[in-house]
């Protein structure tokens, strides 16, 4: 996962990249199929399926970019997995919100796996360098978790 994100966020794939976007489009049927169905079942509180089906791609493609973006500093910074554990969770608010789901409903990210990840990942970017960053028993996460003040 962290050699993918390194190579597929490296500036000289940036076609690569602009490629996978344009297959997010091709997608967007599904997407809205999904979403009719969902709204003919009651689930979904959406006023048309079609243009929020083009919202929830557009939210994912961006998010994804940022979020690749952030993990892959984490290496550098590692204070910053807290915040990037909070971005992740306030995206799926925002998907219930777009779906018009209750509050709590939609579970994408566990925070704890993001934890491991966020360890791991920085564990990882440690050894490639040496040992000279922030193990991953002293990351931000685990520091404040093991200290009371875990994510909220």
């Amino acid at each position: 996962m962290i050699a993918y994100l390194e190579v597929l966020y490296n500036n000289e794939n940036i076609l690569l990249r602009f490629k996978m976007y344009e297959g997010y489009g091709k997608i967007a049927p599904l997407f809205s199929e999904i979403i009719a169905e969902g709204q003919q079942q009651g689930l979904f509180n959406v006023d048309d399926a079609d243009e929020t089906s083009e919202i929830f791609i557009s939210m994912l493609q961006g998010f994804g970019e940022r979020l690749a973006s952030q993990v892959l500093l984490l290496g550098e910074k590692p204070e910053t997995a807290e915040a990037v554990l909070r971005k992740c969770l306030a995206f799926e608010k925002a998907l219930e919100r777009l779906l018009g789901l209750k509050g709590g409903t939609l579970k994408i990210y566990d925070p704890e796996r993001l934890k491991q990840f966020f360890d791991y990942f920085i564990e990882k970017s440690n050894e490639k360098d040496g040992g000279t960053r922030m193990s991953s028993e002293k990351s931000a996460l685990s520091v404040r978790q093991n200290s009371g003040g875990g994510a909220k």
